[in-house]
């Protein structure tokens, strides 16, 4: 089996998506950002509920980054203690499950992992995947 990846494609449209979640997160209550995408390396996703116990209740969480790097669970509980306002997310923890917490709570906008589907970025993927078998 062979595996491979498609460095630095991503990035960009997946950066993007970013405020979409943002601005529908907004719409579930106003608050402040806090966030985190493959090109903000300067904050990161909070691990467990220690970490989210450090977030602001007006906090809103946008994570578009990898699904493995959260903690769904603790997340869920700190939304629903008001710990932090809002999240907007694109990944999840265990994909393509859902923790079942996360549907639970109101203040949470699920989007299906489609940050990077747009066209230009699946065939800047495609031309990677090409030129990589032309070359073995």
């Amino acid at each position: 089996m062979l595996a491979t990846d498609t460095p630095d494609v991503l990035t960009e449209t997946t950066a993007a998506f970013g405020p979409t979640l943002m601005m529908a997160t907004a719409c579930v209550k106003p608050t402040t950002w806090y966030g985190c995408c493959h090109t903000t390396r300067s904050r990161t996703m909070p691990s467990g509920p220690a970490e989210l116990a450090q977030i602001k209740p007006t906090a809103t969480l946008t994570h578009i980054a990898r699904g493995g790097i959260g903690d769904d669970a603790a997340l869920a509980v700190a939304l629903r203690k008001r710990r932090i306002a809002a999240a907007g997310l694109d990944v999840f923890k265990g994909e393509p499950k859902l923790h079942p917490d996360l549907l639970s709570v109101a203040t949470v906008v699920l989007a299906p992992h489609i940050a990077s589907s747009t066209l230009a970025a699946r065939r800047a993927m495609a031309d990677l995947a090409v030129r990589f078998w032309s070359q073995h």
